[in-house]
């Protein structure tokens, strides 16, 4: 794995991003902020949260950097747990959000996610770009539910974790319209 490999996958995130922040500019403020049920997240929360998970990861990205050589390189197992982790997140089957990444505010605005969520994005491609490129394939995210993953997979993960919230999105505007 390579900078430039990893720039590129980070590249096709943002296009992603960019892409459904365009469409979202066409909705109001109240429908973007609407819940479709008690329990349920609304548009913005659910872009909190994507927004939340890509914030913690380059968090402890940056924390477990600051002892690069407590870092290892990942393998198979960490392969076979990735694969794993893509395939359950384009499932349809539901699981709780850790804690620490359920959203908080009950109303925001589209442009304020946008902004938070661009600088989020900006510190992760500083955090990658500091790394060595022989440390790339080193385990530095922690998953929750699969342990250590390398930037690839992180990238792999947050591509899934994208897509799927992205749909939440989408549903959630057509019920509360």
């Amino acid at each position: 794995m390579t900078h430039a490999k990893l720039n590129s996958r980070i590249d096709a995130l943002e296009q992603k991003r960019t892409a459904m922040f365009d469409k979202l500019a066409g909705y109001d403020h109240a429908a973007l902020n609407k819940k479709p049920s008690a329990e349920a997240w609304s548009a913005i929360q659910t872009l909190e949260h994507m927004m939340a998970v890509e914030m913690a990861a380059i968090s402890y990205v940056k924390k477990k950097s600051l002892d690069r050589s407590a870092a290892r390189k990942t393998g198979v197992k960490e392969w076979f747990r990735s694969l794993m982790l893509d395939n359950y997140l384009r499932s349809p089957k539901k699981f709780p959000a850790p804690s620490s990444v359920v959203p908080v505010l009950t109303q925001a605005s589209l442009h304020d996610v946008q902004k938070q969520w661009n600088s989020a994005r900006t510190d992760m491609r500083e955090t990658i770009a500091g790394m060595p490129e022989e440390l790339l394939e080193h385990g530095w995210f922690k998953h929750p539910a699969v342990g250590m993953l390398n930037f690839k997979q992180m990238l792999t993960f947050m591509e899934a974790h994208y897509d799927r919230h992205e749909n939440q999105v989408w549903r959630t505007l057509r019920a509360v319209a």
